[in-house]
C-alpha cells in the first residue's frame, strides 16, 4: 500500500496525484510543456534496505508502475542484526532470494556498492544484478585524500 501511494503521488495528474507546482524541476516554468509529458512517467525504485521489505517482496515487486528494486546492504544487514557483515551466509542468502524474486517478476535488481572496489561490480554483475550505484561521494573523497596523503 505505501508504495502503491508513493507511486500515486511521484506522477501529476491525470496519471497520479502529485501537486503541479513550478518547481526546479520544470526551471519553474520554463521546461513546464516538456516536463508535463515527463511527470506522468517517473521511475519508480524502491529501496529494499529491511528484513520487512524481504518479507513482503512478492507484494512489492507485483505493484503495477515499479520499475526497479535496489538493495541497500547496510541498512538490510543492520535490519538482520549483522551490520556490514556481507559475506554472513544469512546475508548472502537473503540478497540472493531477493535478486531471484525480482528475476521470476522481471523488475531489474540492484545493490548499492558502498566500498569503491571494481572487483565487486565484476562479482555482482556476474550475479545478474542489472545495476549498481558506485560507493558515494564522501567515500570516493575520502579514498582518494587517503592516497594522496601516503608517502
Amino acid at each position: 500500500e505505501k508504495l502503491k501511494n508513493v507511486i500515486d503521488y511521484c506522477k501529476w495528474p491525470p496519471s497520479g496525484k502529485r501537486g503541479i507546482a513550478f518547481s526546479r524541476a520544470n526551471l519553474f516554468g520554463y521546461n513546464f510543456e516538456s516536463y508535463k509529458r515527463e511527470a506522468q512517467k517517473p521511475l519508480i525504485i524502491a529501496m529494499i534496505e529491511d528484513l520487512t521489505a524481504v518479507q513482503n517482496l512478492n507484494s512489492i515487486l507485483s505493484v503495477k508502475g515499479l520499475d526497479a528494486i535496489l538493495i541497500g546492504p547496510y541498512d538490510l544487514s543492520a535490519s538482520m542484526k549483522m551490520i556490514g557483515k556481507f559475506n554472513n551466509p544469512m546475508f548472502k542468502s537473503t540478497i540472493d532470494k531477493i535478486r531471484k524474486l525480482s528475476k521470476k517478476y522481471k523488475i531489474p535488481c540492484g545493490i548499492h556498492i558502498i566500498e569503491p572496489n571494481f572487483k565487486l561490480i565484476k562479482k555482482y554483475k556476474k550475479l545478474g544484478y542489472q545495476f549498481l550505484p558506485f560507493s558515494m561521494d564522501t567515500v570516493l573523497l575520502n579514498n582518494a585524500l587517503k592516497r594522496s596523503f601516503k608517502f
